[in-house]
């Protein structure tokens, strides 16, 4: 045994090792007590052992170097010492100072609190300190001060979050620094005294942006950010530009429909349709007072940037600003939604009776503004200590998307929100714009009255906006759910989503629906000029059907048998002062008229005087041959709707129940 050289003992459940145990192995070179519950280790344990070079016990419960411990003392040709994944919670002063030979040093995976400033003294030989996976919050200055020797330093996921001024200062000949996975505040003289570091392993870019100039760009590694750059809040000067011109537009072109539309055309107002645009308009002049104040900030560090970004991202202005994009996005949404709704009401369902009014829309309008403000605040006021104040401050850019798959804190709640409610209000959206566009289509006829071509028109220019904010949003629903399923994002795309597709829809808005509706009014008003002229040079030549443009649709009409009366017809109102109705008699007649009706209402046209004198009837030997509504002498007004026939329709239907012979 005296010969040996190679001494393996790792899980032989040894408990304590006595003094003198390895007395006579004087030329042992390697001795392993790995994963062993060692509970004692006598001073005079390693005595005898003066050869030996590599000493391993980690995974070994030691829970304390105690302050006078000699374990080491005789170690003067250690060059390798392993005492990871232990339980040590204090290293003392001097206890390594013996090992004058010692090169490699591993204390990995101990939840050490604290390190005497004199731990490393007498290391002087040491090249390789691992110290990652501890639990240490600090790191005083001068606890590396006796280390000139040391080439590699790791101290990754350490739970450090603050290093002492010039901790680094006397690590002249320090070549690889490992400080990954970390919570350390960028400060700009951090890695001073690190004259010749050639590799350093930071989890942030900020880290490569104050390294040694002897570390190459290629030789730090850590994740770039994906839209600032070390000097730039924005990285791309061609998206900072757009930045402001996007944010400028839609501050200044959203104010411009908001007076327009309360000050100089108020009668508008009055359609639900309308107080939805104003709260759209409003929306978007939130999104350009969170794109100016990004701009700003932009601006006003530019160049050192990566000094302050810590303090903007945690500030109360990047939550604020985070807090504006979100509830414009939210309400935006909302309000395309709710236009949609109405247009579909409007179109898809003309005889309906639950038309959304003005005061209804004011109403859903100010619940949709509470719900999106709710969903804004929520992650910073509410559940503080379930977002942990990172929700805004994920970026330089204080949005909270969920375009890449690196989990933060209040990541659920973000999916929840832009993927799943976003992607349910664009889907029943597209579903509503699809139904209205095959309406619209299949009418097959030129709306009659000017109240149905509104409605049509109104539609239409509305369907642009739909479409512009469906085009902005799809996109970043499709790119957040690929990468929440593990799929890859590159940094341009991510840019480009987060400055410029996502917010050019607020820009783009005010001028799409301001454009089209003066082109639209100015388009009734010259045809209204061109129907008067028409009418007034045809006066006298129109029959019963003054009023109507001719048309295939027109023509329809005057053959229906809807409309014809017969000679033996009579009056419904005549009819009922010598005469009564059998029920089936009543309902017949009523599902006449409402079949008269809906062929007017299919058309875009109205009646406008629903009545017992205009509707015809042929009864004969108690049986209806036939009845039929015939059209009023006078032209159909474009200022009344489909509501209009059908609240005289429910005044017939009375009617017509007042009539039956109940005997």
């Amino acid at each position: 045994m005296t010969a040996l050289r190679h001494l393996d003992l790792s899980s032989n459940e040894i408990q304590n090792i006595e003094g003198d145990t390895f007395q006579d192995l004087t030329v042992l070179r390697t001795l392993i007590l790995s994963d062993n519950p060692i509970a004692f280790i006598s001073n005079k344990a390693f005595g005898g052992l003066k050869n030996l070079k590599k000493l391993q016990i980690s995974h070994s419960n030691i829970r304390e170097l105690a302050v006078k411990s000699r374990i080491f003392n005789g170690f003067n040709s250690l060059e390798y010492l392993d005492l990871s994944s232990n339980s040590i919670t204090k290293i003392h002063r001097n206890i390594f100072s013996k090992m004058t030979s010692l090169t490699t040093l591993f204390l990995n995976r101990n939840p050490l609190i604290d390190i005497d400033i004199e731990a490393f003294s007498g290391l002087k030989s040491l090249t390789n300190l691992q110290l990652a996976n501890l639990n240490k919050t600090k790191l005083k200055s001068g606890i590396f001060s006796r280390l000139q020797s040391l080439k590699v330093l790791n101290l990754s996921s350490s739970g450090i979050n603050y290093m002492g001024s010039r901790l680094f200062q006397d690590l002249d000949n320090l070549v690889t620094l490992d400080i990954q996975n970390n919570h350390l505040v960028v400060e700009e003289f951090m890695f001073d005294g690190l004259a010749n570091l050639q590799y350093l392993y930071a989890d942030s870019y900020k880290m490569c942006c104050i390294k040694p100039q002897s570390v190459l760009d290629e030789n730090c590694f850590a994740p770039k950010d994906l839209i600032s750059s070390c000097s730039n809040l924005i990285a791309s000067d061609f998206l900072r530009v757009f930045l402001w011109i996007i944010g400028l537009s839609a501050v200044v072109g959203n104010i411009f429909v908001i007076i327009y539309r309360v000050v100089i055309d108020n009668g508008i107002l009055k359609k639900s349709h309308s107080i939805f645009v104003i709260n759209l308009s409003i929306s978007d002049f939130l999104m350009g007072i969170y794109m100016i104040i990004i701009a700003s900030v932009d601006t006003h560090f530019s160049g050192t940037y990566v000094v302050h970004d810590l303090n903007w991202r945690q500030g109360t202005l990047c939550v604020a600003a985070g807090c504006l994009s979100v509830i414009s996005s939210e309400m935006s949404t909302f309000a395309i939604f709710a236009i949609t709704f109405d247009r579909l009401i409007a179109i898809v369902f003309p005889l309906s009776l639950r038309k959304l009014t003005w005061r209804t829309a004011i109403l859903l309008s100010a619940l949709l503004w509470i719900v999106s403000v709710m969903l804004a605040i929520v992650p910073h006021v509410l559940f503080p200590s379930y977002f942990k104040g990172e929700f805004y401050s994920r970026s330089g850019v204080c949005l909270a998307l969920p375009l890449t798959g690196e989990y933060v804190p209040g990541q659920e709640y973000s999916v929840a929100v832009f993927i799943g409610l976003n992607g349910l209000l664009f889907f029943a959206i597209l579903i509503a714009q699809i139904c209205i566009h095959r309406k619209c289509k299949g009418s097959g006829v030129i709306a009659t009255t000017q109240n149905r071509q509104k409605e049509i028109a109104v539609a239409r220019s509305l369907f642009l906006v739909v479409a512009t904010d469906f085009l902005c949003w799809f996109p970043v629903g499709v790119i957040g759910a690929w990468s929440q399923l593990g799929g890859s994002v590159s940094a341009d795309v991510y840019a480009w989503m987060m400055v410029f597709v996502l917010p050019i829809n607020s820009a783009i808005n005010p001028f799409l629906y301001t454009y089209i509706y003066l082109k639209r009014r100015q388009k009734i008003s010259s045809a209204s000029k061109q129907a008067k002229h028409q009418s007034e040079s045809s006066r006298g030549s129109l029959t019963t059907y003054e009023g109507f443009h001719t048309s295939n649709f027109l023509k329809a009409v005057y053959f229906s048998k809807l409309f014809r009366t017969r000679q033996t017809s009579v009056s419904l109102e005549k009819y009922a002062l010598t005469s009564k109705l059998s029920p089936t008699q009543a309902y017949q007649i009523a599902r006449r008229i409402m079949e008269a009706l809906s062929f007017l209402h299919d058309g875009l046209a109205i009646h406008g005087n629903v009545s017992a004198a205009c509707v015809y009837v042929s009864i004969k030997t108690k049986a209806l041959k036939c009845a039929t509504l015939q059209l009023d002498e006078h032209p159909i007004r474009g200022d009344h709707d489909s509501n209009t026939d059908m609240l005289q329709y429910g005044q017939l239907v009375k009617k017509l129940l007042r009539m039956l012979d109940r005997y």
